[in-house]
């Protein structure tokens, strides 16, 4: 019928892709949890009164302000802590 080598290999490329496809859903959900914009559930659930939200934490702080700080022309190559870009391909040094 099938010879057991390939039943093996078959198996092990398909764990693979199974563990790519929970990585990448893992990943999403990351995103989506630091970027959301609802991030403060109202404390208050009364109608009567003023509506009021809970503090955010420190970490939901950073958060927030990491995804506040991104814009349209930041590049993934520039550098995080200054804002510069990297260095010429000439001005490594090996």
């Amino acid at each position: 019928m099938y010879d057991p080598l390939f039943i093996i290999w078959l198996h092990f490329i398909a764990a693979v892709f199974i563990m790519m496809f929970v990585a990448c859903i893992i990943i999403c959900y990351e995103k989506i949890r630091r970027c959301a914009d609802d991030r403060q559930p109202n404390a208050n659930l009364s109608s009567t009164s003023s509506e009021t939200t809970i503090p955010m934490t420190s970490m939901e702080e950073t958060a927030r302000r990491r995804c506040n700080s991104y814009s349209d022309t930041d590049t993934p190559e520039r550098d995080l802590y200054n804002n510069t870009p990297p260095p010429a391909y000439d001005d490594v040094v090996d």
